[in-house]
């Protein structure tokens, strides 16, 4: 990719006021992006991190490109000297637990989902390609104190979600905070709560929430998710959603939008899914590694 399409959008952070969009009182992340040293990490929180790497057994292995059609071509330029990443979805994206007691641990360390695993995995193993980077948004709930305290907690994640309610918020500042980068994981509240035909209908809303951001965020790179399963008769409709979203990006790229799908659903650890729906800390891990790898290839220029 050339310099040239990684130029970045200049704009305002700006908060959501409707009550059912986000909330959050926003501090600009650029302040607090040095603030991320590994040994200022609670050593309990390392435990965790840790922990959760050996027991996710089923993590992928990247042999091949996660991202349709995108080239690994040697980077002829250096990466950008502060690369903004926005995190935005619905409740997997803010980082709901499907392990109540995970969830509701006192300590708050498994707070924060993929977020969590993704920012400590590249402050371990920084990102030759993306550089540094900070975490941007418009709230920074459900997330573990020590991410907070590295200014790294900002997120778009809004648990209930639909597409089309995630475009109304786009439309209402979500997206508002000059990224780079969108990790865009949405369709699931489609599948769950949509009419049918659901996966159609989700294809369809999908269209409108992604045109928002070109019309927003018209520099931004997406990378759209190919959806984590759902543990019951409804994965059906996530596996035929799925299927339209390499069309959907080629679709989106022909008309100048940079949009690369990301696999998070072949091979995913299903039984992370302990209601069904939300990956344990342990699935989370599995979802930080490919969005890992999808940003070491598209990089952050």
């Amino acid at each position: 990719m050339t310099s040239t399409t990684k130029s970045s959008h200049r704009s305002l952070f700006l908060s959501v006021a409707a009550a059912l969009m986000f909330t959050a009182a926003c501090d600009d992340p650029d302040q607090t992006a040095d603030a991320v040293l590994l040994a200022d990490l609670d050593p309990a929180a390392v435990e965790v991190l840790e922990l959760a790497a050996v027991a996710d057994d089923e993590t992928p292995a990247m042999d091949s490109p996660a991202l349709d059609e995108l080239a690994q071509a040697t980077p002829t330029t250096e990466a950008k000297a502060l690369c903004r990443i926005l995190p935005l979805g619905d409740s997997i994206t803010y980082g709901w637990n499907g392990n109540w007691a995970q969830q509701s641990d006192p300590s708050g360390n498994y707070l924060g989902g993929y977020r969590s695993h993704l920012v400590y995995g590249m402050a371990v193993s920084p990102s030759p390609t993306v550089g540094t980077f900070v975490m941007a948004g418009v709230r920074q709930d459900n997330s573990p104190p020590w991410l907070v305290s590295w200014g790294q907690s900002w997120h778009a994640g809004a648990p209930g979600f639909t597409n089309l309610q995630l475009a109304a918020a786009v439309d209402q500042g979500a997206s508002n905070v000059n990224p780079d980068i969108i990790l865009l994981h949405a369709g699931t509240n489609d599948i769950l709560s949509g009419p049918a035909p659901k996966a159609a209908n989700a294809v369809g809303t999908l269209y409108k929430l992604l045109e928002r951001l070109r019309v927003k965020n018209p520099a931004a790179t997406v990378l759209l998710a190919k959806i984590i399963p759902l543990a019951g008769p409804l994965n059906t409709e996530v596996i035929a959603y799925n299927a339209n979203l390499d069309t959907v990006a080629a679709n989106l790229r022909g008309i100048g939008q940079k949009v690369w799908t990301v696999d998070l659903n072949t091979n995913f650890p299903v039984w992370t899914l302990e209601d069904g729906i939300h990956p344990n800390w342990a699935g989370y891990q599995n979802m930080a590694a490919r969005w890992r790898y999808a940003l070491d290839v598209v990089g952050c220029w």
